[in-house]
Formats: C-alpha cells, sequence, structure tokens
C-alpha cells in the first residue's frame, strides 16, 4: 500500500511540474503575443515608410542620372568613368548605388572621387 501511494505521489509531482513548465511558457508566448501584436499593428507604419524612402530614392536617382551620369560617363580619369559605369550606369543601379548612401554603407568611395573632380557636388551627396 505504501508503494502504491509512493507511486502517486511521484506521479502527482510530475504532472505538479508539467503545470509549472506550461505556466512558464504561457508567460513566454503572452511576451512574444505582444511583441508579434506590436509589430503587426506598426506593419502599417512601415510599408508607408519604405514607400516614401522609395519615391524619394527614385528622384534622386534620376537627378543623379543628369547630374552624374550624362557629366562623367566619358571622363579622361579612369577611376571616375570606373566609377559612373559601375554605380551610375542606369536606373536601378543607381537607386541601388543611392541605396548605400541611406544606409551609409561606404559611401565614401562613391562620393569622394567625384566631388573630388566637381565641388559643386558636394549639394547633391
Amino acid at each position: 500500500l505504501k508503494d502504491t501511494l509512493a507511486g502517486l505521489l511521484v506521479l502527482r509531482i510530475v504532472r505538479l511540474f508539467r503545470l509549472a513548465r506550461i505556466i512558464r511558457l504561457m508567460i513566454v508566448f503572452k511576451t512574444l503575443w505582444m511583441l508579434v501584436r506590436g509589430l503587426l499593428g506598426s506593419a502599417g507604419t512601415i510599408c508607408y515608410t519604405m514607400s516614401l524612402i522609395t519615391v524619394i530614392i527614385f528622384m534622386f536617382a534620376c537627378m543623379s542620372l543628369e547630374l552624374v551620369t550624362k557629366k562623367y560617363r566619358d571622363s579622361d580619369i579612369p577611376e571616375i568613368s570606373f566609377l559612373v559605369a559601375n554605380h551610375f550606369s542606369d536606373l536601378p543601379v543607381t537607386m541601388l548605388s543611392l541605396l548605400q548612401f541611406v544606409s551609409l554603407d561606404s559611401i565614401a568611395s562613391l562620393y569622394f572621387p567625384l566631388v573630388r573632380e566637381d565641388p559643386f557636388l558636394i549639394l547633391f551627396f
């Protein structure tokens, strides 16, 4: 009789540990759910901001094709002609290069040779 009661006591303790683990996980899921709900609630703002950045980058890419590409495509300086050919050749590549400016990803290698050649471009960059 004592052995059966001890077995039941062990079974009860195991069930209590399972219940404690489930309660602990529910607390973690509550925090996770709050994070997911906040992210989904801000999805509209994130999409609006992303579309606004895309429009601004598109406008500056069109300006850059006029200010940089047309002027320096056939430059005598090989560094500048290489830079224009690789980073300002057409609209999608120029938009990608300007996205590099937005994220501040090694932008000095892009604008420094161009600004050194034409100081007026400092206003653009």
